[in-house]
């Protein structure tokens, strides 16, 4: 089994014990309005989700969350390429927006294309030092956290779409 597939395995694992940690109380009274005082959920791995791109080779996942749409996001450490992956709840590759420590990078999910960048290197708002986390919420808006020696979460107000800001050759 090549080492793309144990990353897909790993990444299949880590949102399944997500799921675990995130739904225990809801299983729990579900179980419990089943009539199963003494039954436990039962679960079976799904080997097919998610559907990454064969352009994508996953990383060392770190983390993994989801959103009220059910869409899965992953963060991942990829020797190149995108750092963080969204999937719907079936497992089809949605998007990415990947990061570069000092930049955020919008690529277009079907083709790869990098459409936008934003960000330099620094401390002022807007500016980065060591990306670590990037994470949306329903409304759009972007998460960017940094680690050493960044150590802040800054927040991008989604505005709609626009022109490309034109900062992609930097």
């Amino acid at each position: 089994m090549g080492t793309s597939r144990h990353l897909l395995v790993a990444a299949a694992l880590l949102a399944l014990l997500a799921a675990l940690g995130v739904g225990q109380a809801a299983l729990g009274r579900a179980a419990g309005a089943q009539g199963g005082a003494g039954q436990v959920p039962r679960f079976e791995v799904d080997p097919t989700w998610p559907a990454v791109p064969d352009t994508v080779n996953m990383g060392e996942v770190t983390s993994v969350a989801v959103d009220r749409q059910d869409h899965v996001w992953i963060l991942h450490r990829p020797e190149s390429g995108p750092a963080v992956l969204e999937f719907d709840a079936a497992g089809r590759y949605l998007m990415y927006v990947a990061d570069f420590n000092s930049r955020v990078v919008v690529v277009e999910r079907r083709t790869l294309a990098i459409l936008d960048a934003f960000g330099s290197e620094g401390d002022a708002p807007g500016q980065f030092r060591g990306i670590h986390h990037l994470a949306a919420d329903a409304s759009g808006n972007l998460y960017v956290a940094e680690s050493n020696p960044g150590s802040r979460v800054q927040k991008f107000v989604y505005r709609g779409l626009g022109a490309a800001s034109g900062s992609v050759a930097d």
